[in-house]
C-alpha cells in the first residue's frame, strides 16, 4: 500500500484528536456526579425503609446521598438530612410520585435539589414548606397535587423553579427571600417616620387659656 507525505500528516492528526478527545472525557468525567450504587436504609427511630443512591461530589470529594423511594410514605413524613453519615442532597425523579396518602412533608436544609415529579400526584398533600438550602425545584415536582393550598419557599437563595413545578394545583407560592423582607421593613419604618414627622410639625399643639 502507498502513502503520500500528505497522507500521513492528516492521519496523524486524526489519531491525536481521538487520543486527546478520550484524555478529555476522562479528566471531565469527575466534574459530574457518578453514582456509586443504590442501597437500602432504615430508619431506626421511624423504622421507616429509605432507598437511596449515593453520588461523589467531585468539588468536595464526598459522597452524597439522593433519595429514591420510602416505605411507608403516607401521613406527615420526614426527609432526614443524612443516611449513614452521608448528606441528602437531592429528592429523586419520581420518588413520591402518586402517594395519595401523603398528607405533610418535611424537607431538610440539607437537600438542594427536587428533582422532576418527585412529589407528582400527591394530591393529599396539603402543604410544604421548603427550605433555603433548596436551589432548584425541577419539572412537575408538585404537579396535580390538588390539596397543595400553600408552598412556602422561604429566604431561597435561587429561583430555579421550573414552569411546571405547581402545574394543576391551587398551589400559592409564597416566594421570600431576605432581602426583600429586609426591603419592606425599611419601606415600613421610613413610612412610618415620614407620617410622624408630618404629625408632629402640622398638628395643632395644646395651647393654654387665657386668663
Amino acid at each position: 500500500m502507498r502513502y503520500s507525505l500528505l497522507a500521513l500528516p492528516k492521519r496523524l492528526v486524526h489519531s491525536l484528536a481521538k487520543i486527546l478527545a478520550i484524555g478529555l472525557l476522562f479528566l471531565a468525567a469527575p466534574l459530574f456526579a457518578a453514582p456509586l450504587f443504590a442501597e437500602t436504609w432504615t430508619d431506626p427511630t421511624t423504622g421507616i425503609q429509605w432507598k437511596y443512591s449515593l453520588w461523589r461530589d467531585s468539588f468536595d470529594d464526598s459522597d452524597k446521598a439522593t433519595i429514591e423511594g420510602a416505605s411507608n410514605a403516607f401521613g406527615s413524613l420526614t426527609i432526614p438530612s443524612t443516611i449513614n453519615s452521608h448528606r441528602v442532597t437531592t429528592i429523586e425523579d419520581g420518588t413520591f410520585a402518586d402517594c395519595t396518602s401523603l398528607t405533610s412533608v418535611t424537607i431538610p436544609d440539607s437537600v438542594t435539589t427536587i428533582r422532576d415529579s418527585a412529589f407528582l400526584g400527591c394530591t393529599s398533600l396539603t402543604s410544604v414548606t421548603i427550605p433555603d438550602s433548596v436551589t432548584t425545584i425541577g419539572y412537575d415536582a408538585f404537579k396535580g397535587c390538588t390539596n397543595l393550598r400553600h408552598a412556602y419557599i422561604i429566604f431561597n437563595k435561587a429561583r430555579n423553579i421550573a414552569p411546571t413545578a405547581f402545574e394543576d394545583s391551587t398551589t400559592k407560592i409564597v416566594l421570600w427571600t431576605l432581602s426583600e423582607i429586609l426591603f419592606w421593613v425599611y419601606v415600613g419604618a421610613g413610612i412610618l417616620l415620614v407620617v410622624g414627622a408630618i404629625l408632629w410639625i402640622f398638628w395643632p399643639s395644646e395651647r393654654p387659656a387665657r386668663q
